[in-house]
Formats: structure tokens, sequence, C-alpha cells
């Protein structure tokens, strides 16, 4: 296990059966992360080189890649780790063949998890290590503890869909809700649903549970879900996406015609930073 730890945070983060997570956020010693004492064994899982389902096999150079719902990366266990001060660690991951029978591509990764007073700066780079264009997805999904009375708030309004088609595939162009505030208790999330934000126009949103508040920021503009796996399930994931799940009918199989792909030329690197501020 690996603690940061200042006068305003804790945050634990483990390697562990689904790879690398971080399972503690305690600010002034009260925990605001779920603490996976429910059906649901995980707390912030991170889903790449997919975000959501997907329907079939991508192809790539003429051969078939079966990339899994979510993508791998909870099987990802051989990171280095370099553990910078009581408020900083690094843990980085050098691509080999692991994973080249589901993705095609040549990467390596480095997480950044650092304090900075009452926030947690989460740093995600991907590096592309190859010769040709990679085709990828990255989300954070963090599950936080709720209340009766907790809630997303919005700077203004923005809009959302809980229609999904087949196997929580992406249905295009359905009718929206328009909301500057989500109180968790009032919506249905039964049968695992979600809401999503496929317009998401914010760089940041605030959640309050109990006396807490707490800002999720992040830049590279994102779309954005609130998922429940059931009612009543004492957590609600509050999850920036950088992809969106395969449409109900693919307009192509290939990796680079899937809907919300991103492209990172040979040599080159993306950066997503997210900070969970605290108060």
């Amino acid at each position: 296990m690996y603690i940061l730890k200042n006068e305003y945070l804790e945050v634990k983060a483990v390697v562990a059966s689904q790879g690398l997570e971080i399972i503690s956020i305690k600010h002034d010693k009260d925990e605001i992360l779920y603490q996976q004492d429910g059906s649901w064994g995980k707390t912030w899982p991170i889903l790449f080189p997919i975000c959501g389902n997907v329907t079939g096999p991508f192809i790539y150079d003429q051969k078939s890649y079966l990339t899994p719902r979510h993508g791998f990366f909870s099987q990802i266990k051989d990171w280095e780790v370099e553990i910078k001060s009581d408020e900083n660690v690094i843990f980085m991951f050098r691509a080999h063949d692991q994973f080249k029978s589901i993705y095609p591509f040549d990467f390596d990764l480095v997480i950044n998890l650092k304090l900075k007073k009452n926030k947690l700066v989460y740093t995600f780079e991907i590096i592309n290590i190859g010769e040709k264009v990679m085709y990828y997805s990255f989300g954070h999904h963090p599950a936080f503890k709720v209340d009766s009375s907790s809630k997303v708030v919005f700077d203004n309004l923005q809009s959302y869909t809980d229609k999904s088609g087949i196997g929580g595939t992406y249905l295009p162009n359905q009718d929206t809700n328009k909301v500057k505030e989500i109180i968790i208790s009032e919506i249905d999330f039964s049968d695992s649903k979600s809401l999503l934000f496929d317009q998401f126009s914010l760089d940041h949103i605030c959640y309050y549970y109990q006396n807490k508040k707490i800002k999720m920021s992040f830049n590279n503009e994102p779309y954005f879900v609130i998922w429940k796996s059931t009612n009543a399930m004492d957590f609600v994931c509050l999850e920036p996406y950088w992809g969106l799940p395969d449409l109900e009918t693919r307009i192509s199989n290939e990796y680079k015609d899937k809907l919300a792909i991103r492209e990172l030329g040979p040599k080159n690197t993306s950066k997503f930073e997210m900070t969970i501020e605290v108060e």
C-alpha cells in the first residue's frame, strides 16, 4: 500500500488483484470514497484503452483484436514505483507484449499522484512509443460515499440522457434532460442505469456529501457519467470519460472509426489531469 499524507488529506493507493487503484481519500480523517462494503468490489477503477461497452472485436492492419469492455487497465500489475515524498508518488508501466493479443499498440503509462494542501492531483500520462498512430480512450471511475442529500452541482445547465442501447451501448440523438444539479437520491438507478452527459461543457463539477464539498476539475474536455450499480448501494460514481461506449450498430469495426476514439501520434504523449479538492 502507498500512503500520501499531509495536514489536510490522507490518500491510499494499492496495486492488488484489480491493478492500481486509489482506495481511500480522507479529509480531516473523514472518508469520502466507497470502501467496497457492498456488492461492488471496486473503488476507483481506470478505463483504458476503452471506455464503456463494446459490441465485438476491432480491426487494425487486417487483424482482429477483442479489446474488452472498459479495457484492460486492471490487469496491469507490474508497475515501477518511485516515491518522491510523503505527498508524491509516481507509478510507471513500461510496455511489453503482455496485451498485444487484445490491443495492437505500443505504449508506456505514467501515473503521478500528488497532494497540494487540500487537493489530490492525479495525472495520467499516455506515451505512444510505437511508429504508428495509436487509438485509445481513457476514463476515471471513482466511487464516492453518498447520503440522502448528496448532490452534483454544475455551474450552468448541462444535458444528460439515461437511455442506452442493447448491452449498454450508445444511442445518439436521444431526448435529454437539462439540469443544473442532480440530487442522487431522486434518480432511479435501477438496472445499473447511468446518466450520460454527452455534450458536457465544463472543466469541473462539485459534489456535496454530508458536510464536504468535493470539487472535481479536469482538462481536455471530457464527457461525464453518473452511475450507481443499484439504488440501494451506498456510493455514486462520478466519471469523466475521454471516450464513449460503442454504438449499438457500428459504422465500422476499425479502431480508427470507433465512436469518440482519440488519436496519439508516434512518439507523442497525452496527459489527463484531474484534481480532487475537498473542503
